[in-house]
């Protein structure tokens, strides 16, 4: 290989990581910790996102929450949804679902404000712990 074909190489090796760190989303490991810890989660959880954007936009996401099994897409109120997707409390399944949602947001030109694991798909009976703030 030749000395430009190889330079060309590490860079593009060294720009996909560089992208690769900036995508991922940093969570809180001991929030998932105390999920683990605490009962009211038994091994599962919802992961709750805030979503903000055009009612619009909420359309346009809804069909790849809805594959994630997601619930509470309808309100919408004030530009907000605050979609529950079911997830095993699990430190890849739960970057593995946030990546997935992070992508829909990407296309759909909606904003994620906060992701929230909760015990309960119900806010009233819900316990949670926040994973992410946006920085």
């Amino acid at each position: 290989m030749s000395g430009k074909k190889a330079a060309i190489l590490l860079a593009t090796r060294f720009q996909t990581k560089a992208n690769t760190a900036k995508t991922k989303v940093m969570i809180d490991p001991e929030a998932i910790q105390k999920a683990r810890e605490d009962r009211a989660f038994a091994q599962n959880g919802w992961l709750t996102f805030y979503l903000e954007g055009a009612p619009e936009y909420h359309a346009a996401m809804a069909p790849g929450l809805r594959e994630l099994k997601a619930e509470n897409l309808t309100d919408g109120a004030g530009g907000w949804v605050y979609a529950k997707i079911p997830v095993a409390i699990d430190e890849i399944a739960i970057e593995q679902k946030i990546s997935i949602v992070r992508s829909l947001a990407d296309e759909a030109g909606v904003k994620i404000g906060i992701i929230d694991l909760d015990s309960d798909s119900d806010v009233g009976r819900s316990k949670f712990f926040t994973l992410w703030l946006p920085s």
